[in-house]
């Protein structure tokens, strides 16, 4: 028996559940029947022969089996049908509690292989794993050549750069906004064509209303855009004064972010008008001062009236006796005299040694080593203080982000460093690149949620946790970097010597675990307790990554065959999980397999 849910009942999940059991038969039967559903039999009318829907029909002939519809008003033909359906909801799905549907079809396959396909049949009294073996010969061999089962739709790009499917909108390159494109949907992914061209390629989601985009398919519009606002600010300062071209040319020499000193000339200019701008900027170019703080100081400067000292008029000469002059004061003392100097002395006086030692106080060690060098080059291109203070701490920031981030590295004790640029995308023969592609993103920290690499040796599952993980370090996410085997190590000891709970911190306290090569050793019940403990404590309080070599229907054999906790475990992990499959030859035999 063969058990397969989906979320839809379209053509292309229809077709992808026959395949599906072709694959896990390992052949194709030589005829199928089916009920009158419209996806395979369009009509059916007594004493006619059915009319069969046409893409049903074509990939039936690819696979080369029979399609036998049941009759009208046959019972015993409908029965055999609808008989495993019946037995499935009976015996799997009745009392059935799963939080999520991605949990539902690896349940399906842990029932199949421990309970359906094992039990002795009532009506053939043997099991039905034995008499398959009996029967599998007579299955046709498969069809090498893989059968197109998307459903294509033709539609118009909206202004929006984005196509509709199921409520939900997708991204295209911004450049075909308004352009008729033809849209491929398959079970798995969306793949968008433009003059017989993939131009855009999504993971299919089947949340309601959801905005789906690709962060590459924005860039070119985000770039025009930006050089558009850019050359309106140029035109804007240049239409300022007949100096202004002069001027940009002194402040493109001297300053890092000219587009940041035209933006404020601009304002100025709103704010004093033209005629005091042009006269700023010629005493600017005059003086060598291109910054647009030496402009806002000129216009300070001169927009602030000073009213002229009136005269004195004594009206009668008696006034003159009328003026106090107050008495002299007395010298200060020769405490008072030292005192007063020390605080008038202190800030122009301060040693280079004494700011060293402040500096080293405080624990600033870029501006420490940084900050002489900078007063020289800031004397020589004549920045103002607010730019030499600025690049003072500007560098002690990037400087301080910098060791965070060899800090989170070494602290996520990575076997070796790996990114997602090295990786061999052309070697594994199946893989889901915009997917693995989406998860650099980094979405599934943030929810909490987990990502799970399955593949054989050697296709680079680790490889692509070690990136993800080195990825999370750099925009400040702590990690921690370990093997399953490890877990159940460092917990066993940790359990034998009362520390267990501080152990588990450990392993608790990271946003994002990693826990690579599960399966590779088979896992005792007190060592898959262990872990369970692990992956119950972090549901849906921290990310996790795990690389596995074994399918989720194989995973009863790691944990010692404990149907109960896997499944338990399986739940978990699914519940908010994204599953990325790799399949191919391992890259370490590239050498051997090319020669």
């Amino acid at each position: 028996m063969y058990v397969e849910f989906t979320v839809s009942q379209t053509m292309e999940h229809f077709l992808a559940a026959h395949e599906h059991a072709f694959a896990a038969f390992q052949g194709c039967p030589g005829r199928l029947m089916i009920d009158n559903l419209k996806s395979a039999v369009l009509r059916r009318v007594v004493g006619e022969a059915p009319t069969f829907n046409p893409r049903y029909v074509d990939f039936a002939r690819h696979w080369g089996f029979g399609i036998s519809a049941c009759n009208v008003a046959k019972g015993n033909e409908k029965g055999r049908v609808e008989n495993g359906v019946g037995y499935i909801k009976k015996n799997f799905l009745n009392g059935l509690d799963l939080l999520d549907f991605s949990a539902v079809n690896p349940a399906a396959a842990l029932w199949l292989e421990s309970i359906a396909n094992v039990r002795i049949h009532g009506e053939t009294h043997q099991r039905p794993v034995d008499r398959f073996k009996e029967e599998q010969a007579l299955l046709h061999p498969l069809n090498p050549m893989p059968y197109d089962i998307g459903r294509i739709q033709s539609q118009r790009v909206s202004k929006q750069f984005r196509v509709a499917l199921d409520t939900n909108h997708y991204s295209v390159p911004a450049e075909l906004a308004s352009q008729r494109v033809t849209l491929k949907a398959y079970p798995d992914r969306v793949c968008i064509y433009h003059q017989d061209k993939l131009v855009a390629r999504h993971v299919r989601s089947y949340d309601r209303r959801q905005d789906i985009e690709d962060p590459d398919h924005p860039k070119e519009l985000l770039a025009q855009r930006r050089k558009a606002r850019e050359q309106r600010l140029l035109v804007q300062f240049l239409s300022l004064s007949r100096h202004a071209q002069a001027y940009l040319e002194g402040i493109e020499q001297r300053r890092m972010n000219p587009r940041h000193h035209l933006r404020k000339i601009v304002a100025l200019g709103e704010i004093y008008g033209v005629d005091a701008l042009d006269r700023a900027i010629r005493d600017g170019i005059e003086f060598a001062a291109y910054s647009c703080e030496y402009i806002a100081n000129i216009l300070e400067m001169r927009a602030r009236e000073t009213p002229e000292p009136g005269a004195l008029h004594l009206t009668r000469r008696q006034d003159l006796l009328d003026i106090e002059i107050p008495a002299p004061i007395s010298p200060p003392t020769k405490g008072m005299a030292m005192s007063i100097d020390r605080r008038m002395a202190s800030p122009v006086q301060i040693s280079t040694d004494a700011l060293r030692a402040q500096l080293g106080l405080l624990k600033l060690p870029y501006l420490l080593e940084r900050f002489e060098p900078l007063a020289q080059e800031a004397g020589a291109e004549q920045w103002s203080h607010v730019d030499y203070l600025a690049r003072l701490i500007e560098g002690e920031a990037h400087a301080r982000e910098d060791r965070s981030i060899q800090r989170r590295v070494a602290l996520a004790r990575f076997p070796v460093l790996k990114t997602l640029d090295q990786f061999e995308w052309n070697w594994p023969s199946k893989i889901n690149r915009p997917q693995i592609q989406n998860l650099f993103r980094l979405r599934f920290i943030e929810d909490k949620g987990n990502v799970i690499f399955i593949a054989n040796v050697g296709l680079g599952k680790s490889h692509l946790g070690i990136a993800l993980a080195h990825t999370a370090c750099l925009r400040g996410y702590p990690v921690l970097f370990t093997t399953a085997v490890d877990i159940i190590n460092t917990l066993s000891a940790a359990q034998a010597q009362g520390n267990l709970k501080r152990e588990l911190r450990k392993y608790l306290q990271p946003k994002l675990l990693v826990v690579d090569e599960l399966g590779y050793l088979p896992i005792d019940k007190h060592g898959a307790d262990l872990l369970f403990q692990i992956i119950s404590e972090r549901y849906e309080h921290g990310a996790l990554i795990i690389t596995t070599n074994r399918a989720y229907k194989h995973w009863p054999e790691i944990f010692n065959h404990d149907s109960t906790l896997t499944s338990a475990l399986l739940d978990r992990l699914l519940h908010h999980a994204e599953t990325v499959l790799i399949e191919g030859k391992s890259y370490r035999m590239k050498e051997q397999i090319e020669a």
